[in-house]
């Protein structure tokens, strides 16, 4: 077979994406306060960055809990994933929280992972809100 990727440089590459996607959220939260070249436009951004938020919470969920661990759900537990556990289901159940209207189908088991939880349920109710305000304000020039 061939070589394997040093943990390091996907960490490294998870690091970036995670500096990449604060940056993008705090953006996303600021072009609310701010008048859109097009109606449209914020909505749009919100929309486009919504697989990148479930993408990186599923990796941010699957390093913490599954990565140098001897078994998976020791930080986090995943009520709807199926033994084996994989890197899949941590995507899924941060995919599974958004289409849920904000219910969090992953859950804390220590504190660490109580805490990374209670981030991620604000930052999805965060932006769900700024996506409940943007179409309002849409709806409201509309009328």
């Amino acid at each position: 077979m061939g070589r394997s990727v040093p943990r390091l440089l996907f960490d490294f590459c998870g690091g970036w994406y995670i500096f990449k996607f604060i940056f993008g959220f705090l953006v996303v939260n600021a072009l609310l306060f701010t008048p859109a070249v097009s109606p449209h436009l914020l909505l749009w951004q919100i929309v486009a960055y919504i697989p990148f938020f479930i993408v990186t919470w599923g990796w941010i969920f699957w390093r913490v809990d599954f990565v140098g661990r001897s078994s998976p759900q020791q930080v986090i537990s995943l009520p709807d994933a199926l033994e084996p556990i994989t890197s899949f289901d941590y995507y899924h159940s941060s995919l599974l929280s958004l289409v849920n209207k904000g219910t969090s189908s992953v859950k804390g088991v220590s504190r660490h992972g109580r805490l990374l939880v209670a981030c991620y349920s604000l930052m999805l109710l965060d932006l769900l809100g700024v996506f409940v305000a943007r179409a309002y304000g849409l709806i409201q020039k509309v009328i």
